[in-house]
């Protein structure tokens, strides 16, 4: 009993941690909550394993030995022991810098991400010019190197290809074009985005 009770609370505390993964919804819990169960699973099961099976294990497998410390214990043991004694004699100082450590980790959680995927500030809009299905090709190349056009015409907008589309490159779904167009300047191109379009074709900012 006396290694069961820290083995007990130490697995318990860890399947903690891994309970707000199981309260996940949407996208997130489908990804991530059958990874919490699943390390939540094994740990109990672990803990019921080692509580049980290996106690009889190590009765019959293993024999008694000295009691003499390795090379590596006594190595980390001797600055653990100066660290131990100086805490325990100045216990102020230990609180005190305790509490900084506590204020500073504190201090940078504004910082951290709350969503999941995070919106990416790259100063690019992706264009999407959707036609009517019954589209011919030459005008819906045409149509397409209009837009181009447009776009190379406005100094603040630098236009790019995107890999592997080509002028007459066409969707499984439709005839529609993806072009990348990135920011030259400070220009916000999300307000240009919601100019009115030509016909037959819509432009979008993420």
């Amino acid at each position: 009993m006396e290694v069961g009770t820290p083995v007990i609370f130490g697995i318990c505390i860890i399947i903690l941690v891994f309970l707000p993964l199981m309260t996940l919804e949407g996208m997130e819990g489908k990804m991530f909550a059958p990874l919490a169960y699943t390390i939540a699973i094994a740990l109990a099961v672990s803990l019921v394993l080692a509580l049980t099976l290996t106690p009889v294990l190590s009765c019959y497998f293993l024999k008694g030995g000295n009691e003499h410390e390795t090379l590596l214990v006594r190595a980390l043991k001797s600055p653990y022991a100066r660290v131990l004694a100086w805490a325990t004699h100045h216990p102020s100082k230990t609180v005190a810098a305790s509490l900084v450590v506590f204020v500073v980790a504190m201090s940078l959680f504004p910082y951290l991400g709350t969503s999941f995927i995070p919106e990416l500030k790259e100063g690019t809009i992706s264009p999407n010019m959707d036609r009517v299905p019954n589209i011919a090709l030459d005008e819906s190349i045409k149509m397409e190197a209009g837009a181009m056009r447009l776009l190379a015409a406005d100094r603040h907008i630098v236009p790019r290809r995107q890999p592997g589309h080509g002028p007459t490159h066409l969707r499984p779904r439709g005839r529609d074009g993806d072009r990348g167009a990135g920011r030259r300047g400070g220009e916000d191109l999300r307000r240009r985005s919601e100019r009115p379009h030509p016909e037959g074709q819509r432009g979008g900012a993420p």
